[in-house]
Protein backbone atom coordinates (compact mmCIF):
# COMPACT_ATOMS: atom_id res chain seq x y z
CA UNK A 1 0.00 0.00 0.00
CA UNK A 2 2.88 2.70 0.83
CA UNK A 3 4.83 2.07 -2.36
CA UNK A 4 1.47 2.58 -4.34
CA UNK A 5 0.76 5.74 -2.45
CA UNK A 6 4.05 7.02 -3.13
CA UNK A 7 4.43 5.76 -6.60
CA UNK A 8 0.76 7.85 -7.20
CA UNK A 9 2.40 10.72 -4.94
CA UNK A 10 5.08 10.82 -7.17
CA UNK A 11 2.86 10.58 -10.76
CA UNK A 12 0.41 13.52 -9.29
CA UNK A 13 3.49 15.55 -8.47
CA UNK A 14 5.45 15.08 -11.81
CA UNK A 15 1.96 16.14 -13.73
CA UNK A 16 1.37 19.14 -12.48
CA UNK A 17 3.30 22.35 -12.19
CA UNK A 18 4.64 23.76 -9.04
CA UNK A 19 4.10 26.50 -7.18
CA UNK A 20 5.80 26.25 -3.69
CA UNK A 21 8.79 27.72 -2.74
CA UNK A 22 10.68 24.64 -2.20
CA UNK A 23 9.85 23.30 -6.14
CA UNK A 24 10.85 26.73 -7.58
CA UNK A 25 14.21 26.74 -4.79
CA UNK A 26 15.17 22.99 -6.32
CA UNK A 27 14.04 23.02 -9.96
CA UNK A 28 11.73 20.54 -9.69
CA UNK A 29 14.12 17.67 -10.15
CA UNK A 30 13.65 16.39 -6.67
CA UNK A 31 10.30 14.40 -6.79
CA UNK A 32 8.60 13.69 -3.30
CA UNK A 33 9.87 11.02 -0.53
CA UNK A 34 9.16 9.57 2.54
CA UNK A 35 12.24 9.13 4.03
CA UNK A 36 14.88 12.00 5.04
CA UNK A 37 17.70 12.28 2.83
CA UNK A 38 21.54 11.24 4.35
CA UNK A 39 22.41 15.28 5.00
CA UNK A 40 18.62 15.68 7.30
CA UNK A 41 19.28 12.16 8.81
CA UNK A 42 22.62 12.23 9.96
CA UNK A 43 22.80 15.94 10.52
CA UNK A 44 24.33 16.44 14.13
CA UNK A 45 23.97 20.58 14.41
CA UNK A 46 22.02 22.81 16.83
CA UNK A 47 17.93 21.93 16.24
CA UNK A 48 17.28 25.33 15.68
CA UNK A 49 19.88 25.46 12.99
CA UNK A 50 18.29 22.40 11.23
CA UNK A 51 14.60 24.00 12.04
CA UNK A 52 16.17 27.06 9.99
CA UNK A 53 17.25 25.27 7.84
CA UNK A 54 14.06 23.11 6.52
CA UNK A 55 12.07 26.58 6.72
CA UNK A 56 14.52 28.05 4.21
CA UNK A 57 13.85 24.96 2.27
CA UNK A 58 10.28 25.13 2.51
CA UNK A 59 9.69 28.69 2.26
CA UNK A 60 8.70 29.17 5.80
CA UNK A 61 10.12 31.14 8.30
CA UNK A 62 10.59 34.57 9.86
CA UNK A 63 11.27 36.47 6.66
CA UNK A 64 9.49 39.31 4.90
CA UNK A 65 7.76 37.26 1.92
CA UNK A 66 6.52 35.07 4.36
CA UNK A 67 4.88 37.24 6.52
CA UNK A 68 3.40 39.29 3.53
CA UNK A 69 1.62 35.92 2.87
CA UNK A 70 0.80 34.02 5.80
CA UNK A 71 1.34 36.83 8.82
CA UNK A 72 0.11 40.75 7.18
CA UNK A 73 0.59 42.18 10.71
CA UNK A 74 4.39 41.78 10.62
CA UNK A 75 6.88 44.10 9.02
CA UNK A 76 8.01 42.68 5.79
CA UNK A 77 10.82 44.98 5.31
CA UNK A 78 14.42 43.78 5.91
CA UNK A 79 15.38 45.12 9.01
CA UNK A 80 18.54 46.08 6.90
CA UNK A 81 16.45 48.90 5.37
CA UNK A 82 17.72 47.64 2.00
CA UNK A 83 14.65 45.57 0.69
CA UNK A 84 11.19 46.57 0.79
CA UNK A 85 9.89 42.65 1.33
CA UNK A 86 12.80 40.64 3.08
CA UNK A 87 13.10 37.84 0.71
CA UNK A 88 15.26 34.25 1.12
CA UNK A 89 17.25 35.68 -1.81
CA UNK A 90 17.90 38.84 0.11
CA UNK A 91 18.89 37.02 3.06
CA UNK A 92 21.82 34.68 1.34
CA UNK A 93 22.96 36.81 -1.05
CA UNK A 94 22.53 40.77 -0.63
CA UNK A 95 21.93 41.70 3.21
CA UNK A 96 24.40 43.51 5.10
CA UNK A 97 23.07 41.77 8.21
CA UNK A 98 24.18 38.05 6.93
CA UNK A 99 27.62 38.97 5.76
CA UNK A 100 29.36 37.33 8.25
CA UNK A 101 29.71 33.60 7.17
CA UNK A 102 28.39 34.11 3.65
CA UNK A 103 31.66 32.72 2.57
CA UNK A 104 30.30 29.24 3.38
CA UNK A 105 27.87 29.59 0.35
CA UNK A 106 30.17 31.46 -1.95
CA UNK A 107 32.54 28.53 -1.44
CA UNK A 108 30.19 26.12 -3.12
CA UNK A 109 28.06 28.19 -5.21
CA UNK A 110 29.37 31.49 -6.12
CA UNK A 111 26.60 32.75 -7.80
CA UNK A 112 24.86 31.59 -4.51
CA UNK A 113 22.24 29.59 -6.20
CA UNK A 114 19.98 28.56 -4.22
CA UNK A 115 19.18 25.17 -6.11
CA UNK A 116 22.90 24.50 -5.41
CA UNK A 117 22.74 25.76 -1.56
CA UNK A 118 19.45 24.28 -1.04
CA UNK A 119 19.42 20.78 -3.16
CA UNK A 120 22.45 19.46 -2.65
CA UNK A 121 24.51 17.86 0.23
CA UNK A 122 27.65 20.57 -0.11
CA UNK A 123 24.98 23.43 -0.74
CA UNK A 124 23.02 22.03 2.96
CA UNK A 125 26.50 21.96 4.81
CA UNK A 126 27.45 25.32 3.75
CA UNK A 127 23.48 26.78 4.29
CA UNK A 128 24.11 25.31 7.84
CA UNK A 129 27.61 27.11 8.63
CA UNK A 130 26.26 30.11 7.25
CA UNK A 131 22.83 30.32 9.26
CA UNK A 132 24.89 28.92 12.70
CA UNK A 133 27.50 31.84 11.44
CA UNK A 134 25.04 34.72 10.57
CA UNK A 135 21.90 33.45 12.62
CA UNK A 136 19.93 34.09 8.99
CA UNK A 137 16.37 33.19 9.33
CA UNK A 138 16.14 33.70 13.14
CA UNK A 139 13.03 35.58 14.36
CA UNK A 140 15.49 38.38 15.75
CA UNK A 141 17.95 39.43 13.42
CA UNK A 142 21.65 39.84 14.38
CA UNK A 143 23.34 42.94 15.78
CA UNK A 144 24.67 45.16 13.41
CA UNK A 145 28.70 44.33 12.93
CA UNK A 146 30.56 47.59 13.08
CA UNK A 147 33.66 47.59 11.09
CA UNK A 148 36.78 48.64 12.79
Amino acid sequence: VKRSAVREWRREWSAHPHTNLAAIALGDVVPPSTTLSPFHKHFSGPRDVHTRIIQTITGHGFRGDYYARFVPTEVTACPCGEAPVQTREHILADCPLYERGRHFLRAVSPNISSAILLGTRSGLEALAKFIATSRAFAKSPPEPVDEP
